[in-house]
């Protein structure tokens, strides 16, 4: 029977067979599961310069990458090429925090004062696996998050020992999810639909262009992976959206009451 005479499918099962074949070992098959780990080996074992960011975007690897953001690193985010660095794939700092790639150039072409001004240096995305020492949302009920206590002085302090494992001129400034051109941050954290791809009923109007979307990471990992997760996006009501460890996204938090962990963001440029 010819190849073209054998049925068309559309879809594949785990256990199901895909033959190969060549002139030294003869005709063998291998399950499409075995063979989809076989190709991510092949992708993330060899020079990746040439590989398209889609492609990049959805290779998980989750390599630890040691405890210094080398030159060589830094040169193939600075060009653009990300050589050698994958989703998933991470470094754990010397004060022991472990940053995962989530994502590549998802800050590009956003702006950062004007529509004339904006984000042109290639970056990763970076957010801290491990939680961040616990501390107070704020100090009344609210549902404005560029002004909570977290945010102004708890994250914020934070940023000298990024800048110190990183390096200062790495860190990107970019757009607060805010309607003020020009309102910039170097680290936040995460949104609703940087996890899951969606939002809740918060207006348009109160911002000024698609806030970055799901990150590459959460489309390939169950977001429960990151354990929880305090999110910047408002319950509408009197605090924000916290993912809890089993995954379930928690309503009712008050600004007021919760006293949480956290796992920042930060968008990370090359030299």
């Amino acid at each position: 029977m010819r190849i073209t005479n054998y049925k068309r499918i559309s879809d594949l099962k785990p256990s199901d067979l895909i033959l190969l074949d060549s002139d030294t070992e003869g005709t063998r098959a291998i399950t499409a599961l075995e063979l989809s780990k076989q190709l991510n080996k092949v992708l993330t074992n060899s020079s990746s310069t040439t590989m398209p960011l889609p492609v990049r975007r959805m290779t998980y690897r989750g390599k630890n990458l040691g405890n210094v953001y080398t030159t060589k690193q830094k040169e193939a985010v600075a060009n653009g090429s990300f050589d050698d660095l994958f989703i998933g794939d991470y470094w754990v700092a010397p004060n022991g925090h472990t940053w995962i790639i989530v994502d590549f150039d998802s800050f590009l072409g956003t702006y950062i004062n004007t529509q004339k001004d904006v984000i042109s240096r290639h970056h990763i995305i970076c957010i801290s696996r491990d939680g961040f020492p616990a501390a107070k949302l704020h100090t009344a009920s609210t549902t404005d998050w560029y002004k909570t206590n977290l945010f102004t002085t708890t994250l914020q302090s934070k940023i000298q020992e990024i800048a110190d494992f990183f390096g200062a001129t790495n860190i990107i400034s970019h757009q607060k999810n805010v309607n003020t051109y020009g309102d910039l941050t170097q680290i936040d954290c995460p949104t609703l639909s940087m996890l899951t791809g969606t939002d809740i009923n918060n207006s348009f109007d109160n911002k000024i262009m698609p806030y970055v979307k799901q990150l590459a990471y959460f489309i390939i990992c169950d977001i429960s992976d990151m354990v929880s997760i305090q999110l910047q996006t408002p319950n509408n009501t009197n605090g924000f959206l916290y993912i809890n460890r089993d995954g379930s996204i928690l309503l009712s938090d008050d600004a007021t009451n919760a006293n949480r962990t956290y796992r920042p963001f930060v968008v990370i440029a090359g030299e």
